[in-house]
């Protein structure tokens, strides 16, 4: 019985600033699906921002549960909120149980292997990505950002 190949799926953004705040809409809807992957050169800036975006989406959980007198909805919302409130993101301890790892290039094997969503936001060759996926989560989904100035260039990837 063959393995299912992995989902990739490439997002256009117009500015770098952009997919942070995509990442983190992402992980909002993906966060039941397991441990997320970012793949960035420079994960502490990726981590803060990621992180600033997710307080941000957290604040518009608890504005949409205000605006409601819905029984269930509010539920659903206190729910939707206790669990990004336990969610746990690492740029550094990866020894350390997370939800969401922010890594370099060159650390994304080791956790690879235990993620659900893989977020590519640094140039990375197609070989590359084969390493990375070569032991992947059934149905693992990996999504690859493009700026525009990329898709122009021709380069198709770039850094965060």
């Amino acid at each position: 019985m063959s393995q299912a190949s992995p989902k990739i799926e490439v997002r256009r953004v117009h500015e770098l600033k952009d997919v942070a705040a995509n990442i983190a809409r992402d992980l909002k809807q993906r966060r039941g699906a397991g441990t997320a992957l970012v793949i960035s050169q420079r994960p502490a800036v990726a981590l803060s921002v990621i992180c600033k975006s997710w307080a941000r989406l957290k604040r518009e959980v608890a504005v949409d549960k205000a605006r409601t007198l819905n029984r269930r909805r509010r539920e659903e919302f206190d729910a939707q909120l206790t669990r990004m409130e336990w969610t746990e993101f690492t740029a550094t301890d990866l020894e350390h149980f997370a939800d969401v790892y922010v890594v370099e290039p060159s650390k994304a094997t080791d956790i690879a292997p235990l993620a659900a969503t893989i977020y590519i936001a640094t140039p990375m060759s197609d070989l590359d990505i084969k390493k990375l996926l070569r032991k992947p989560m059934p149905e693992v989904v990996v999504i690859r950002y493009v700026t525009d100035q990329d898709a122009l260039r021709g380069r198709g990837q770039h850094d965060t």
